[in-house]
C-alpha cells in the first residue's frame, strides 16, 4: 500500500509539464503579431536578462552549456564574436523548421536577437575572475540569472527559443 502511495507521489512530482504557467498577462496564442503589451515587455525583458545570465557565465571562465560551447568554437574558427555566432545558429536552427511546418512566434525571432545581443553587449562590463571562488560564485549567479530571464519569457508565452521549439517539433514528428 505504501508503495502505491509513494510511487503516485513520484509520478505526481516528476510528471512532464504542459505548456509551462498561464498568467494574467500571458499571451492567449504564440503565433500573434500583436501580443498583449505586457506579454511583449516580459518577452523582450526575459530574453535580454537571459542573455545577460548567459554572458555572466562565459565570463566567469568555469564552463558554458552546450549551445554556448557550439557559439564559441564558431566564433573561434570565423573571427565572430560568441553574440554573433548565437545568432547565426539560432538562424540555421529556424532554417530546420521548415521542413517540420513550425510556425515561429515573435518571441521565437527575438530570442535569436536578443539573447545574442545581449552576450555581446553586457560581456565588456563583466568581471573575468583569475581565482576559482570567485570564478564559482559568478557562475551561480549566471546560472540564476538566466533561471530568471526563463521564467519571464517563457510566461510570455509568445513562441520557444529556435533550439526549444526544433527539439520540441521533432519529437512530435517522429
Amino acid at each position: 500500500m505504501w508503495a502505491g502511495v509513494l510511487l503516485g507521489v513520484v509520478v505526481v512530482l516528476i510528471r512532464p509539464a504542459r505548456g509551462g504557467p498561464r498568467i494574467s498577462w500571458s499571451s492567449e496564442t504564440p503565433v500573434t503579431l500583436r501580443p498583449k503589451p505586457v506579454a511583449f515587455l516580459f518577452l523582450v525583458g526575459g530574453r535580454w536578462v537571459f542573455g545577460t545570465g548567459e554572458a555572466i557565465i562565459i565570463a566567469s571562465g568555469i564552463g558554458v552549456g552546450p549551445g554556448t560551447v557550439l557559439a564559441q568554437g564558431i566564433g573561434e574558427q570565423t573571427g565572430y564574436t560568441v553574440g554573433e555566432s548565437t545568432f547565426i545558429v539560432s538562424v540555421i536552427v529556424l532554417l530546420m523548421w521548415i521542413p517540420l511546418r513550425e510556425t515561429p512566434g515573435i518571441g521565437t525571432i527575438m530570442n535569436a536577437i536578443l539573447i545574442a545581443m545581449a552576450i555581446d553587449v553586457m560581456a565588456p562590463f563583466l568581471p573575468n575572475p583569475t581565482e576559482t571562488g570567485p570564478a564559482l560564485i559568478q557562475t551561480v549567479v549566471g546560472i540564476l540569472v538566466v533561471g530568471i530571464g526563463r521564467g519571464f519569457y517563457l510566461t510570455a508565452k509568445l513562441g520557444p527559443g529556435p533550439r526549444e521549439g526544433g527539439m520540441v517539433a521533432a519529437l512530435n514528428h517522429r
